[in-house]
């Protein structure tokens, strides 16, 4: 068995970390070192091999305790890699020697365990439109019609502001772990790294209906922080903006990913497109003798 290296993030070689994410078929943006360092700050890694297997580790210190949390706006991390059921073992249990408590996130490639499995919808965009709008569902095609007929503009923007902006002011409570700060990092990622971000909003005439902002790498497009508006809500905006986007990036080889959900009303409209579940494990552990919940964020 390939053994296991605790790396800080200095020692950690950008290009060799980065290659393997690339060349990983669980290698999402997430784990990627450039919004790594945006949205988690100071992290950490346990790498097996030459880089063979990777787990980024996010880790925060409470009252002289050490813990994993998983960042805002990260949806899977986990260990990346074509890593054997005994190596990903491995490499949690040298996590948990290092960090007695953790609520984290794994990815869809790794074997659950006791975790909890969560839901994650994707499309793949390879095929014509034609072929992936077949798979619509029945209600969904009436709610696009109706959509068509009210003229609705499927807009490029580039904004990343004005659109995180929009997310926070609409649905800011519903998250209150998620602070101002979060917020920051995901600007300064779109900010430092605009073609890894991309904005798509519906207006009708010149009134903003719903707005999302994707992450995006070569494989896949992510459903990152989506906001619909009240009136658009009225108009069916957030189902013609799904459309709109899988129209334009339907024959290229990428995955539309939703990024959930466990909610039932959210996980209905993303199937009404078609989409499945690409389900992702959560995890937790607690080896503290106090209550678990003072070290939660």
């Amino acid at each position: 068995m390939n053994s296991v290296r605790y790396l800080t993030r200095k020692e950690i070689s950008d290009d060799r970390w980065n290659s393997r994410i690339a060349k990983s078929v669980n290698g999402l943006i997430y784990a990627r070192t450039i919004y790594l360092d945006q949205v988690a700050g100071n992290w950490n890694a346990l790498v097996s091999g030459d880089y063979d297997c990777l787990m980024p580790l996010t880790g925060k210190n409470k009252y002289c305790t050490s813990y994993l949390y998983q960042p805002a706006f990260c949806q899977q991390l986990g260990i990346i890699g074509e890593c054997s059921d005994s190596l990903q073992q491995a490499l949690l249990k040298k996590a948990m020697e290092l960090y007695p408590f953790a609520e984290i996130n794994l990815n869809f490639g790794n074997a659950a365990g006791e975790g909890q499995l969560c839901n994650n919808f994707i499309i793949d965009l390879g095929g014509s439109y034609e072929s992936i709008a077949g798979r619509y569902s029945h209600d969904l095609k009436k709610n696009l019609q109706r959509c068509m007929s009210l003229y609705l503009e499927y807009r490029e923007a580039s904004h990343f502001e004005d659109t995180i902006s929009l997310y926070k002011k609409t649905y800011g409570k519903r998250f209150p772990n998620v602070k101002e700060y979060h917020y920051q990092a995901l600007l300064n990622f779109c900010s430092q790294y605009p073609e890894h971000c991309l904005v798509r909003e519906v207006w009708s005439g010149e009134k903003l209906l719903s707005a999302v902002l994707c992450l995006t790498d070569s494989r896949r497009i992510y459903f990152l922080a989506s906001t619909t508006l009240p009136e658009g809500r009225n108009m069916e905006a957030n189902h013609f903006l799904v459309d709109r986007l899988i129209l334009e990036f339907s024959g290229k080889p990428l995955t539309l990913d939703f990024e959930g959900s466990d909610i039932p009303g959210i996980a209905n409209f993303y199937k009404n497109f078609g989409a499945t579940n690409q389900a992702y494990p959560k995890i937790t552990w607690n080896r503290l003798k106090c209550p678990w919940s003072m070290f939660r964020k």
